[in-house]
């Protein structure tokens, strides 16, 4: 069982309408989600939107993981859109496997509708359509929150973008994908961390620095690492990634 937040002081910190849920009739309606986040969810937010630091969260399975750090990136993100929406691409969540992007497409989806502001994601691996006559299109079965192909991405630009390793290394060559790296960047999320393991931990710690180079900074706003207990990875995580942000 994991403790809730000692008060409501989260309020403080992130927007209560990001806090919500859809209501469990089937109307479609929304309502407050009735309890508070969880010590650990709280305390991620903090970290990362009051003291702005990297976080390393290794709860246990249920126990909201996602919400660590996909509540205050929204929360982040959407803060300055009163002028518009910022098109460019400001977090990049990497995933080791396609199948938990499109786990994670529906909560994204619903939180970002929660705050009622204009953000858009999208998820770029080697199932997305080349553009809307690709016959893997999906047409209206999209979220109105997604980017849903190639050509969209490149030029719409999502201020989230869904990816795995393999991927971004392509993204990092291409001549039609180079315009999405740009110093807007402000986080990077590495999920399941623990598969990262010695020579596969090594290659993707070189990843991220080229990504800082593409986006012209040394060192990023926050990022996430979320992944099971395990201890070595974590603190070979935090090894690897502290010495990569001193350079």
């Amino acid at each position: 069982h994991w403790k809730s937040a000692p008060n409501d002081d989260w309020k403080n910190i992130v927007n209560p309408l990001i806090w919500r849920r859809y209501k469990k009739d089937g109307s479609g309606n929304i309502e407050d989600i009735p309890f508070r986040p969880y010590k650990h969810q709280f305390e991620s937010w903090e970290a990362l939107l009051t003291q702005r630091k990297s976080i390393v969260v290794t709860s246990g399975t249920g126990s909201g993981k996602t919400e660590c750090f996909m509540v205050p990136l929204i929360h982040d993100l959407t803060k300055n859109t009163h002028d518009g929406r910022n098109e460019a691409v400001e977090a990049i969540f990497l995933y080791p496997l396609n199948a938990l992007m499109e786990d994670q497409k529906e909560r994204l989806n619903n939180y970002i509708t929660f705050s009622e502001k204009d953000l858009k994601f999208a998820v770029y691996n080697g199932n997305t359509p080349e553009n809307r006559n690709s016959s893997n299109y999906e047409g209206p079965d999209y979220p109105k929150t997604e980017i849903a192909s190639r050509d969209e991405i490149r030029t719409v630009k999502p201020n989230i973008l869904l990816t795995n390793p393999s991927m971004l290394e392509y993204m990092l060559l291409r001549e039609n994908d180079k315009d999405l790296f740009s110093k807007d960047l402000k986080g990077i999320v590495i999920d399941e961390t623990h598969t990262f393991k010695g020579s596969a931990g090594a290659e993707l710690a070189m990843l991220i620095r080229r990504i800082l180079k593409a986006c012209g900074k040394r060192s990023l706003s926050c990022s996430v690492y979320k992944g099971d207990r395990d201890l070595c990875s974590v603190l070979y995580f935090e090894k690897i990634f502290s010495a990569m942000a001193q350079r």
